[in-house]
């Protein structure tokens, strides 16, 4: 992975974020749970998840 992940981790600081295979955020939200219900909505693969950190 060659991207910049800094504006991301910025914009979900503190809550759990689902990115899809094209490395696009397909879910978040303060639970792994939250992040997971908004992906399987919107892709059909499985997503990657992390934790973004409160400070960058």
């Amino acid at each position: 992975m060659s991207n910049d992940w800094s504006s991301v981790y910025k914009k979900y600081a503190g809550k759990w974020v689902a990115f899809s295979d094209s490395e696009r955020v397909v879910g978040h939200g303060k639970t792994a749970r939250e992040a997971l219900n908004q992906a399987q909505k919107k892709v059909t693969k499985c997503p990657v998840y992390t934790m973004c950190r409160l400070e960058v």
